[in-house]
This record gives structure tokens, C-alpha cells and sequence, in this order.
């Protein structure tokens, strides 16, 4: 019996000519051992130890059936590569607003649980609001931070657009480059810490 997050692909026996579950390997002589291989995938999705379980039956009788049962579990470690991208709009004026965006992308293999954003915004700017897709929320937006949450998985293979508007202080002068600084990870494993980091730059100009 094959754990509920496991497809078979491939099924294959050292006897009997068997091409899928379950196995009917025919005549066996004493001492003889036939061997089955199943080959297939596990779901993205999967998060917690798969039981595989295998039985064995004839129709000559078994004077010790008690050993014709075996389960195994094989526990399993999800890993998602979670990767950033930060993007603003790239020029304003004092005292207006702009748009900055982070895009995650869940590079797998496993689906992210707990995937969350971290947005540091420039002294002369704060936080005004968020335009987050479903499933998505500022969880903080205290002081200079703000921090974006989801309860959804985010699927392998995934990206999400996560915009933001923030004010600039209209005391911020023409000229003055604001850098946003953010920082995505999850509860999932990540192998790969190296893309989890982006930054984007704002510059504020004059008006005539």
C-alpha cells in the first residue's frame, strides 16, 4: 500500500512480467526471492513521514504468515527555495507617494508553509497601505518595518506580487536616494539563503 502523497510511475518485478500494484509474481521455488520496484513521485506538498506498507500471499499454505507484512516509514524533510525580488517606483516627488513591490517566487521543490515578507522602509518614508492579494496581510506595519503574512502555502513553482504604497515625507529632499530593503523566508526549509534578499532605490526629484 503506497502512502496517499506518493504516485506511482513505474512498477516493475524480478519476476512475473508485473507492471503495476498489486504483483501477481507467480511460481516460486523454495528458496527462491523475487524482488518489486515502484518508482514514482511525492507531492510537493507532502510535509509529514510517508508509510509504505507491503503484504505477501499464496495459495499453498504458509506455516508462518506472521512474517508475510512489512511497514516502512520514511520520513521526510520539505525544502522550498524561496527567492526575492524588490521593485519601486523609480522616481517621485516630496510628499506624494510610490509603490513597492516584493516578488516571491517558490523555486521548490516543496510547497513554502509560513511564508512571510519583511519591508524596511527609508527614514522620510511610512507605510500608507497595501493592495496584498488574497490570503495575504500586513501582520505588522510598526515603525520602519513591515511585515507580510500568508496561512496559504505557497505552491512550488509559485509567484506572488506583493505591492505596497508608502508616503514620502514631504520634507525629503530633491535629489535624496531612499533604498527599501526586504527579506522573505518561511517555516519550510530553505536551502538556499543566498536569494532571499533584495533591495530597491527611490529616487525623489524637484518640481519645476
Amino acid at each position: 500500500t503506497l502512502p496517499a502523497d506518493f504516485t506511482a510511475i513505474n512498477v516493475a518485478s524480478s519476476q512475473g512480467g508485473c507492471n503495476a500494484l498489486p504483483c501477481t509474481l507467480g511460481t516460486m521455488p523454495a528458496g527462491g526471492v523475487a524482488s518489486i520496484t515502484v518508482s514514482g513521485m511525492l507531492a510537493a506538498s507532502a510535509t509529514s513521514s510517508q508509510v509504505n506498507s507491503a503484504g505477501v500471499t499464496s495459495e499453498t499454505p504458509d506455516p508462518a504468515s506472521d512474517n508475510n507484512f512489512v511497514e516502512v516509514t520514511t520520513p521526510v524533510a520539505p525544502s522550498a527555495d524561496l527567492a526575492l525580488v524588490l521593485a519601486s517606483t523609480p522616481t517621485t516627488f516630496a510628499g506624494t507617494t510610490a509603490i513597492v513591490t516584493a516578488t516571491v517566487s517558490n523555486r521548490g521543490p516543496s510547497f513554502a508553509q509560513g511564508a512571510f515578507v519583511t519591508i524596511t522602509l527609508p527614514a522620510g518614508t511610512s507605510y500608507n497601505s497595501e493592495n496584498l492579494p488574497s490570503g495575504w496581510n500586513v501582520a505588522s506595519s510598526a515603525g520602519n518595518t513591515v511585515v507580510l503574512t500568508t496561512s496559504n502555502a505557497l505552491a512550488a513553482g509559485s509567484t506572488v506580487d506583493l505591492p505596497i504604497t508608502v508616503d514620502v515625507n514631504a520634507s525629503v529632499q530633491p535629489g535624496t536616494s531612499l533604498q527599501f530593503n526586504g527579506l522573505t523566508a518561511a517555516e519550510t526549509a530553505d536551502p538556499d539563503l543566498s536569494n532571499n534578499a533584495a533591495n530597491a532605490d527611490l529616487s525623489v526629484i524637484g518640481q519645476a
